[in-house]
């Protein structure tokens, strides 16, 4: 018994290797296959029809082949589990009519395989199998009921008992020997489970535990969040105050560059004077913003460029602001980082607006910040005149802009032809 029992554990596989279910499948197709052959052979000898031992041999085929795919390659899933129940329906179904109908032996062996499959298919198509077979017994009964003559019956009493006793002892030792293999299995199985529920009833104590800690630490650290959230507004309403009052100091100097400017005579003098104002407005307007804005460290750069750029406009009306065209990424900077670069936009569109458009019909000028994976790339470019190359290496302006470009570790290109002039500065977006 004990040889039989490894060899039946042998053919059904190595539980390390292959599932509950897998190891069941495995056994029973090769049970089957075994069955099926010696019952094509039963069949023939007894005087059974004919197409019932073809039957029996197309079982056993499908079976072995299945035991083959299972057993030796391994391949185990629903669908060759679907595979073998569209098998058993047709076989099975078939054999039906040619085995004695409902005095025969076939509803045995649907009542088996119903068990066998429900031990086997996932829990979400086990309603799915069982009604699929228990649709086929009442289909085929009805059919015999409704077309008695398409039965084949035994031809002797003898050959009915012969093929009950042979298949009720089949379907008996087959059922018994996958209860008592596997049976341990789901025992142990419950044992796992049991083992298992009471480690998660020990984790469940310690998560408990852990959360009743948690909450305690959430609540001491809203607190804290609370704390410092109420300072942070402090900070925020201070920084605000602060860019309020460094903004009107800076309105207040504008205005006496401003008026100084008026009340020179010299030409040279005034026009230093208002580039210096001028300067001075871009400074007015970041902190402007910083002022009125939630953020109080960083500014919007779209809005902040065109405001700059019509801010100095006001001062020389060589354009029109509809002849001012943007195109700016949705860019965020840091205060000091904002500082420099409305500084050098405010040197190249005051140079545009004093120089370029002098006899222009169609003025133009052009704004743009953009930003990509590594770079922020300012560029400011116009349609005018062109500049002249010894006063550009020379002013002022262009000494900060250069000064300015390596503060910020970038490159500062600069196109002038009669066409007009692009200067286009490229700097890293890590600022180190």
């Amino acid at each position: 018994m004990k040889l039989l029992k490894n060899k039946m554990f042998s053919l059904s596989g190595d539980e390390n290797t292959f599932t509950l279910e897998h190891r069941i499948f495995n056994i029973s197709c090769f049970m089957i296959s075994v069955f099926g052959a010696i019952g094509s052979l039963g069949n023939y000898f007894s005087g059974l029809h004919l197409m019932t031992v073809w039957l029996s041999i197309f079982g056993t085929l499908i079976s072995g082949t299945l035991f083959y795919l299972a057993r030796i390659k391994g391949f185990f899933n629903t669908k060759i589990v679907f595979v073998y129940l569209v098998a058993t329906v047709i076989v099975l179904g078939l054999m039906y009519f040619y085995n004695g109908g409902a005095q025969g032996t076939v509803i045995y062996l649907i009542i088996m395989l119903l068990n066998i499959f429900l031990l086997i298919v996932p829990r979400r198509y086990q309603y799915f199998f069982g009604t699929v077979l228990y649709v086929t017994l009442v289909l085929l009964v009805t059919l015999e009921f409704l077309f008695p003559n398409w039965i084949i019956e035994y031809h002797s009493i003898n050959e009915m008992l012969l093929d009950h006793i042979i298949t009720i002892f089949y379907t008996i030792f087959f059922t018994s020997s996958i209860i008592i293999l596997f049976r341990k299995n789901y025992a142990l199985d419950r044992l796992k489970i049991l083992a298992q529920h009471d480690a998660l009833l020990d984790l469940n104590q310690q998560i408990n535990s852990q959360k009743n800690e948690l909450e305690e630490k959430t609540k001491q650290l809203q607190l804290s969040i609370e704390s410092t959230n109420e300072r942070n507004k402090y900070i925020e309403t201070l920084l605000k105050e602060l860019n309020h009052r460094v903004k009107n100091n800076l309105q207040l100097v504008s205005s006496l560059l401003q008026k100084q400017a008026n009340l020179s005579t010299d030409s040279s003098a005034k026009v230093a004077l208002l580039d210096t104002k001028n300067r001075l407005l871009s400074l007015i307007l970041l902190h402007q913003r910083l002022y009125g804005n939630e953020n109080t460290t960083q500014i919007f750069m779209p809005k902040y460029l065109k405001e700059l750029a019509e801010s100095i406009l006001i001062s020389y009306h060589s354009i029109e602001e509809e002849d001012i065209i943007y195109d700016t990424d949705d860019v965020w900077l840091d205060v000091e980082l904002a500082i420099s670069i409305g500084l050098m936009a405010n040197e190249l569109i005051t140079n545009s607006f004093k120089h370029a458009f002098d006899n222009i019909s169609e003025p133009k000028l052009f704004i743009s910040f953009k930003r990509d994976r590594t770079n922020f790339i300012l560029r400011i470019k116009d349609n005018g005149v062109g500049m002249n190359k010894n006063s550009e290496s020379s002013s002022f302006g262009m000494e900060l802009i250069e000064l300015l470009t390596k503060q910020l570790k970038g490159k500062l290109e600069k196109e002038s032809s009669s066409n007009g002039c692009t200067f286009t500065l490229t700097f890293n977006t890590i600022r180190s």
